[in-house]
Parts: structure tokens; C-alpha cells; sequence
């Protein structure tokens, strides 16, 4: 088990294997970073190239190293089945960043999970997620969409959804689909290492993850992300020519994203010679770039393995305002007006106001959808008491407290 104060970076799923593993080969030793991955496919995972003792190979009984299909219960089964497994290989690191893609069986359905551990041990999570391409068909796309909005927004620290079809505003249509997906592969490892190296140590500009959080949690949100890099024994060249290089990011979609944000994180990362100077003029022309109202977090890391080399990484996040996840939607406000619930008033007649009905809806099983019914004298246990005796429910009335006094 992982000692504490270490980042992981956590590879959920085929795709986020495959990046958790490029991710890897472009961290030095000395990040500190540990590397961890996840699937129910066996051939997938060992394409990933990271060690066995870093990796899991999940309901290996039941899945027998095939993935789950585009599944999303089973997905949410297989890491259920395999809980006390992945709490051992996640440890307790200072905080935890996912690598996934949605929209399939695994990393879809075993999301919650995942949080869920992170939530039971404290460890801060942030979500770094690829949505389908719009080919892949609308089902995909909204088990992604729900995975995101039902199981991570009450509980991650920070969710960043990056859909793959911002390929479609820089590649020509002749891009065959093969070199987009890894594209966006490429992208997606890419941002996720300037994440990690923006969140761990040896910072000339300190953001965190309570920082990170305090800008995205319990909103819904899709972002673009550029990265660019630059070479130069010093002077801030290298960096401007990381900077454009960055506004030129395939899955940025141009430089108008950033003044459309609704808040940017930059990371600018270089060698033992990055100055404070080089520093200050990249992240002042960087800004200039954004809207008046854009909120900002930036940082800067040295890692001496870059040597005369930076890289600079943008995530640009639009809010959605329909979908946000606050705490007023989820908590309506208590009326100024105490009301106590009765079916009848002191004096035995009823109130002019009637109480509110409770919405009752069949629930889904989730992943006991496919079990064999528990079945006690005639009557399936699974399905809800009020359901399987066909209950009615007494509307009753609502009485102000003064009329109860």
C-alpha cells in the first residue's frame, strides 16, 4: 500500500489505462507520481505497459479478461465485485486524479465506485474525463452525461468532461478516424500529466486541489485543454513559443475558447532554470487572452528533468447553467412560514392547502438487475413494500402553526 503524500494518477478503463500508461513514460522518477491502472480487459491492461504490481485486472471470474461491452452495469458490478482489491491498489496517496473515458462499461459504471472509496478514506479526487465522439451514438454519449451528473458532481472534488468532437474544429474531414482517436489520446495523457505536475511539489506558484475545487465542484461542466512546448537555454522565447503553441492545441478549438471560459486553469511547467521573470510575463500575456469575467487559476513547476524545455497547458471550462449541481437545487430553501404536516387540524376540518404528493417511481436494481428475484411467499423482495402490496397513500393537508396552536 501506498505511503501517504503521493499523488496517483489513476487509469480507469481501457482508454484510461492507455493514458495512465503514456502518461507514465513521460513522468521522470523524480515526480513522485505513482501510476496506477484498472480494467476488466485483460489484453488492454498488459497493452498499457504499466507493471503488474500497479495494475488490476478486475472480476477476472466473471469477465474472464473481456471487457463489459459498453455495459454500464456491468461495469458498476465488476468493480463492485473487486471493492476491497482496488481500496488496497488506490492506498491513501494526498490526492487521487482519474484518467477515463465515458461512455462505455467499465470506467462509466465503475466511476462511483471509485469515488465512493475515495469518499470513505478522504482522499481528494479530481475526474479528468473524454465524452464520446458524436458517431458513437447518443446512448453512449448520455450514460456519460449521467455518470457525470448522478454519480460524481455531489462527491468529486473537481470533474473536468473534455468531448472528443472538438477534433472536428481543427482536423480536416480526410483525418482518417484511427489518428484522431489517438489524438485525442495523445491530448488527453498530455493534460492530465500537466495537471499532476501542477498539483505536486516544487511549485513557483502553489494552486491545490481545495483551489481546483473551490472553481468546479457541484458544477456541471465541459472544458477543451491545449498544451504546447517550448526549448530555449533561458529568456521568456521559449515560453511564448510554448504559449502559441498551446493557442494552436488541436483540442483547444482556437483561442476564442479561452475569452468564452467560464474559468481557466493555465500550468507552466520547465526545467531548474525557469525564472520567476519568464514566469510572470507568460502567465500576464496568457491572461490577456481571457474574458473580463473568466476566473483564473495558474501555477508554475519546476521539474529539473525538462532542462531548457517548458510546457504550458490550458484547460478552458464552460459551466452549464441548466445542469448545475448546487446546493440550493439539491436543498430547496425552507419556507419562512412553518408549516406542520397533519391529515386533519385540531378542530377536525381540513385545510384549503393540500399537502404535496410524493413522486413514487419503480427504481432500478442497478447491479442486482440480473441476480434470481428473492421470492417469499409469492412476493419478489426486490421490488419496494408499497409497490408489491399496492399501497395508497392518504394526501392528507397541510396546516399553517398558528392554525395548529
Amino acid at each position: 500500500m501506498d505511503t501517504p503524500n503521493q499523488l496517483t494518477i489513476l487509469g480507469l478503463g481501457s482508454v484510461g489505462a492507455a493514458a495512465a500508461g503514456r502518461i507514465r513514460s513521460l513522468l521522470p522518477e523524480s515526480a513522485g507520481i505513482r501510476i496506477k491502472a484498472i480494467d476488466t480487459d485483460a489484453r488492454k491492461l498488459a497493452a498499457s505497459g504499466i507493471p503488474d504490481a500497479d495494475k488490476l485486472q478486475i472480476a477476472s471470474n466473471w469477465r474472464q479478461g473481456r471487457g463489459c461491452g459498453g455495459n454500464v452495469l456491468d461495469g458498476q458490478r465488476a468493480l463492485a465485485f473487486d471493492r476491497a482489491k482496488i481500496e488496497t491498489l488506490i492506498g491513501r496517496p494526498e490526492f487521487l486524479l482519474v484518467t477515463a473515458a465515458f461512455g462505455g462499461g467499465t470506467a462509466t459504471g465503475g466511476a462511483g465506485i471509485i469515488q465512493s472509496i475515495c469518499r470513505k478514506n478522504n482522499i481528494p479526487v479530481i475526474f479528468l474525463v473524454t465524452l464520446p465522439f458524436t458517431q458513437e451514438g447518443h446512448s453512449r454519449r448520455q450514460a456519460a452525461e449521467d455518470t457525470i451528473r448522478q454519480d460524481l458532481l455531489s462527491g468529486a472534488d473537481a470533474v473536468l468532461a473534455l468531448p472528443n468532437d472538438l477534433l472536428y474544429s481543427v482536423l480536416p474531414p480526410t483525418t482518417p478516424v484511427l489518428e484522431a482517436y489517438d489524438m485525442a489520446n495523445q491530448e488527453f495523457a498530455r493534460t492530465a500529466y500537466g495537471i499532476a505536475l501542477l498539483l505536486t511539489q516544487n511549485n513557483l506558484l502553489a494552486p491545490d486541489t481545495a483551489d481546483l475545487a473551490a472553481m468546479l465542484h457541484r458544477k456541471k461542466s465541459f472544458c477543451s485543454i491545449g498544451i504546447g512546448q517550448g526549448t530555449g537555454e533561458n529568456g521568456t522565447d521559449r515560453c511564448l513559443k510554448a504559449l502559441e503553441e498551446m493557442l494552436q492545441s488541436p483540442l483547444l478549438g482556437g483561442a476564442d475558447k479561452l475569452a468564452k471560459a467560464d474559468a481557466v486553469i493555465f500550468s507552466l511547467i520547465g526545467g531548474s532554470t525557469l525564472s520567476l521573470g519568464e514566469v510572470r510575463q507568460t502567465l500576464d500575456t496568457a491572461i490577456e487572452y481571457l474574458g473580463s469575467s473568466t476566473a483564473v487559476l495558474s501555477g508554475a513547476s519546476v521539474e529539473p528533468s525538462f532542462g531548457d524545455r517548458v510546457m504550458m497547458c490550458a484547460i478552458a471550462v464552460n459551466f452549464d447553467d441548466q445542469e448545475e449541481m448546487n446546493a440550493v437545487a439539491e436543498h430547496p430553501a425552507v419556507p419562512q412560514e412553518k408549516k406542520v404536516r397533519s391529515s386533519r387540524s385540531r378542530s377536525g376540518k381540513h385545510s384549503d392547502e393540500n399537502q404535496q404528493v410524493f413522486a413514487f417511481e419503480n427504481p432500478s436494481k442497478g447491479i442486482m438487475e440480473r441476480t434470481t428475484p428473492v421470492i417469499w411467499n409469492g412476493e419478489d423482495l426486490d421490488d419496494p413494500t408499497w409497490r408489491r402490496r399496492s399501497a395508497s397513500l392518504d394526501q392528507g393537508s397541510i396546516i399553517t402553526a398558528e392554525a395548529a396552536k
